[in-house]
């Protein structure tokens, strides 16, 4: 019977408390910064007059732009896609261990009232 009454009293505190978890200072920055480690971004060239030579630069330096951009862009997507899935796998087993460490004292509780 005290554990029905226990168990119901647990379930009955916790379901006031349906807010999003935390994720700590260790393992979170609010000055997170993202940068490409695989895109190189091209250099302007010097253009003084627009001769033949210097359309092509400038042509070539918007098609590097271009390819530069859709570099960034992959690469962020690609982050972004881990960098959620590794969120929510600490999120998970952050969950699990404390599920398992609050039923652990529970068990333990309860033996030592038997």
């Amino acid at each position: 019977m005290r554990l029905a009454v226990l168990t119901i009293t647990l379930v009955l505190c916790g379901i006031g408390q349906a807010t999003g978890g935390e994720i700590s200072k260790r393992a979170y920055s609010r000055y997170f910064e993202w940068e490409s480690s695989s895109c190189s971004k091209p250099s302007a060239p010097y253009i003084y007059e627009l001769d033949q030579y210097n359309r092509w630069q400038a042509e070539r330096y918007v098609d590097d732009i271009e390819q530069y951009i859709s570099c960034v862009e992959s690469e962020a997507e690609a982050d972004f896609s881990e960098g959620r899935k590794k969120l929510a796998d600490a999120i998970e087993a952050g969950r699990d261990e404390a599920i398992s460490d609050a039923q652990g004292e529970l068990e333990d509780f309860i033996d030592g009232l038997n």
